[in-house]
């Protein structure tokens, strides 16, 4: 037979209704065959290829497809095939000989095998597998095709997520219900229409969805920016009544701060303006009370942040106000969360990371509607605004996506009513989500935490870890055996970290010793490492070097400096971990690291907890020693800065070695 032949008799034969679509599966197995049997002899003809690749795929005959698309590759040499194969092999799980194939034709001339949005259809695919929710992080090297999109940030960080999203939405919402009740506070969801789902659009709103169909290209948001900012005639309708109006007005709440990446969490930079501000990286909410007894916490994205509004006209600055006059208990705070640009996952993820108390309220906005049956089968109470016409309300956005202060007005007055005069309120444990929400919702919030992690590398601290990786490579001593590591600040060094540093030596072959740099110590690094390491030159089998940019330091675990001033903070430890196993620990094959016990400090705790569930996942074994005592009394550091302080060296000669007392006394004893 011919192609013709064979394409007839698909045609004629094997034909099903449009919308049958069981018999339309049931004749793809006797079309499969009839294709086979073609590709078998005429072997390359591209009809026949690309009909056979089709139902291979469509039926996730995946080993099939691969064959075929490579076969049209040959034929056509359209690297498409090269990416369709790669699809292929991330849906089979074999990222190993994706990754080969990609590298093959990484370097040959034309357009790249892998663009952006490419990218984000890997990453599609692979988060649609079962193998995803088995990978650990240490398998996270395996998607290589999300590096060159992490160089980029912005809107191909939030397309990454916006697939997690469409995997693990409910799991996300479930998860966030599960923390915020697990603290004692009470949680809401509620959404609201956009333009896309509002009814009976007004003129203006019909411009603004036609401007955002029609009229703007790839470089959208920045022309929608320049535009509001430029004050138009409706930006000029909507605020020529309110006393602060002008031109300068309306650029300023069209401004705004950029995101960046703290550790494992998106933030807002700091910002400040006549009309819109960014304090410690949140939005500024007026009139909130000097004394307050709980917090009510709004996490999401940019209407929640209020672009487009000064700070007084927020829904949380309005709803601030309403509390403050309307109450009977007015001793509410209420605190912005939201950030522009920030999807659920990352939004989650941000809670995650809030120190949420008993009695607080906790709101989550502006995601997408949950209908009565999703919202039931996650236990969520599931609240919605909706701004369909007629209302009263006037004018309500200013863009296809941002309300004007007016619509503010009315989502803050709506969340008192559902908040303090609605019969409806969420109530705390009504719902124990399932173990496999939690545990999915676990696993996008890690990967999302691995995402932030490899863009902070890949964008900011490739070349520097370049320079600490060969500050390694030097000070790296040739010895097999177990090799081991502690990392120390010794602020200054006690007969406690002697212990430990001794106690760790003595179980393994060889140890490296980190000290901290990051000089925001009450002694300088200089003097902390001439301590450290005149105080183990007993050891034979030790070495003390710099702890560089990576080990508990402003990159990786912030709180570690500040915890003297928020011991209560909730601290992750994730970024710290990553850069530690994947190349600090790679580099001089340490294979054990050893901490100390810390029974009175939140952060060490809570540095110490996740440090020892995530290195494992590397092969490297966490021992955490307990720290020992004199007197019955803990032996610290802040325990000789109290006493040097007092200048009782006789007291300090009892708790530290010999180097620490011979600086002290020589550098800071007053005469």
């Amino acid at each position: 037979m011919n192609c013709s032949a064979y394409q007839g008799f698909l045609n004629n034969n094997l034909a099903t209704h449009v919308d049958d679509n069981y018999g339309e599966e049931y004749v793809d197995f006797l079309r499969y065959e009839v294709l086979a049997a073609g590709m078998d002899e005429i072997p390359h003809d591209a009809e026949l290829c690309l009909r056979f690749y089709d139902i291979c795929f469509r039926n996730r005959f995946y080993n099939k497809a691969q064959d075929a698309a490579n076969r049209l590759y040959e034929i056509t040499s359209d690297k498409i095939w090269i990416f369709n194969q790669l699809r292929c092999l991330v849906r089979l799980n074999d990222f190993i000989s994706a990754n080969e194939l990609y590298q093959k034709h990484l370097e040959e001339r034309g357009n790249p095998v892998i663009n952006d949005w490419r990218a984000i259809q890997l990453m599609r695919d692979t988060v649609n597998s079962n193998f995803f929710l088995r990978m650990q992080e240490n398998e996270y090297e395996k998607l290589f095709f999300i590096k060159p999109l992490l160089r980029k940030f912005g809107r191909h960080l939030k397309f990454l997520s916006y697939s997690l999203m469409d995997k693990f939405f409910y799991d996300l919402l479930a998860k966030a219900q599960d923390y915020v009740e697990s603290k004692g506070a009470r949680f809401y969801y509620i959404s609201c229409s956009n333009l896309l789902t509002v009814k009976n659009k007004s003129d203006l709103e019909l411009l603004f969805l036609n401007q955002s169909i029609n009229s703007f290209n790839s470089k959208a948001e920045k022309n929608r920016v320049n535009w509001l900012k430029s004050n138009p005639d409706h930006m000029h309708q909507i605020h020529k009544d309110l006393p602060n109006y002008s031109s300068e007005y309306i650029s300023q709440i069209c401004s705004g701060p950029k995101n960046f990446i703290q550790t494992v969490k998106l933030v807002m930079s700091d910002w400040q303006s006549d009309f819109l501000n960014v304090k410690d990286g949140q939005r500024v909410t007026t009139d909130q009370p000097n004394d307050f007894d709980q917090n009510i916490l709004i996490f999401g994205a940019s209407d929640v942040f209020g672009y487009g509004t000064e700070d007084k006209n927020t829904f949380c600055s309005f709803l601030q106000r309403r509390i403050n006059s309307n109450t009977s208990n007015n001793r509410l705070c209420v605190q912005n969360y939201g950030i522009r640009g920030c999807t659920l996952p990352f939004t989650v993820n941000n809670l995650l990371q809030t120190n949420v108390k008993d009695g607080d309220i906790v709101i989550l906005y502006g995601f997408p509607q949950l209908s009565s049956e999703n919202a039931a089968s996650i236990g969520i109470e599931s609240h919605h605004l909706d701004f369909s016409r007629p209302h009263s309300y006037g004018e309500i956005f200013i863009d296809q996506s941002h309300f004007a202060w007016s619509g503010h007005k009315v989502i803050a007055d709506y969340i008192f009513d559902l908040l303090f005069t609605s019969t409806i309120s969420s109530s705390k444990n009504k719902y124990l989500p399932s173990h496999n929400h939690i545990h999915n919702a676990d696993k996008c919030i890690q990967f999302c935490k691995y995402l932030l992690y490899r863009r902070t590398y890949l964008s900011i601290e490739e070349s520097s870890m370049c320079s600490y990786l060969s500050y390694l490579d030097q000070e790296k001593v040739p010895i097999e055996g177990l090799i081991g590591s502690v990392a120390v600040n010794c602020n200054p060094m006690t007969l406690g970290h002697l212990h430990l540093l001794e106690y760790a030596a003595s179980r393994c072959d060889f140890l490296y010793v980190f000290v901290i740099e990051e000089d925001k110590s009450y002694f300088s690094f200089r003097e902390r490492f001439k301590i450290v390491s005149e105080g183990l030159a007993h050891l034979d089998n030790v070495k003390v070097i710099k702890g560089g940019r990576y080990i508990c330091t402003d990159i990786t675990f912030p709180e570690y400096s500040t915890k003297g001033d928020n011991n209560n903070a909730i601290a992750d430890a994730s970024m710290e971990g990553w850069f530690f196993a994947e190349f600090i620990a790679s580099k001089l094959n340490i294979q054990r690291i050893f901490l100390g016990e810390e029974p009175t400090c939140r952060i060490t705790q809570q540095y110490n907890e996740q440090i020892k569930l995530i290195l494992p996942k590397f092969d490297i074994h966490v021992d955490i020693i307990k720290r020992i005592s004199l007197n019955g009394d803990i032996i610290s550091a802040s325990r000789v800065r109290a006493l040097l302080k007092e200048q009782k060296f006789d007291l300090i000669r009892q708790i530290v070695p010999q180097a620490t007392y011979d600086l002290l006394s020589s550098e800071y004893r007053i005469n």
